[in-house]
């Protein structure tokens, strides 16, 4: 299983760990750190989560779902309009995300 898939069933612990563990394995590795900002986004840490991801990011700025992630953790700490950027730009990378798009609805409710 991966850090998705345990999040998915509420097995956070166990994420948690695996998420440590690629990281102690593979630090610069841009999955290792999305999925250690997955875990943190769960746990309510959005800032952590911010941090983790934004180094995913920076590692592999071209995927999609780090983008959609990040906008999802500025979501979570009020910045709407900032999330609806990091939305529009896994958008623009995935022209058929519609995760992405349904996260720009959402987050221009918020917004309001």
């Amino acid at each position: 299983m991966n850090v998705g898939e345990l999040l998915a069933q509420g097995q956070t612990e166990q994420a948690r760990q695996l998420a440590n563990n690629q990281l102690q394995r593979q630090p610069g590795n841009a999955s290792a750190c999305h999925d250690q900002g997955l875990v943190e986004l769960v746990l309510g840490d959005a800032e952590r989560a911010l941090d983790w991801i934004g180094k995913a990011i920076d590692l592999s700025p071209d995927e999609p779902r780090f983008h959609c992630n990040y906008g999802m953790g500025l979501l979570l700490l009020g910045k709407s309009e900032e999330a609806i950027v990091a939305f529009r730009k896994a958008m623009d990378l995935d022209k058929n995300s519609r995760v992405a798009s349904f996260n720009v609805a959402c987050a221009r409710v918020e917004a309001k």
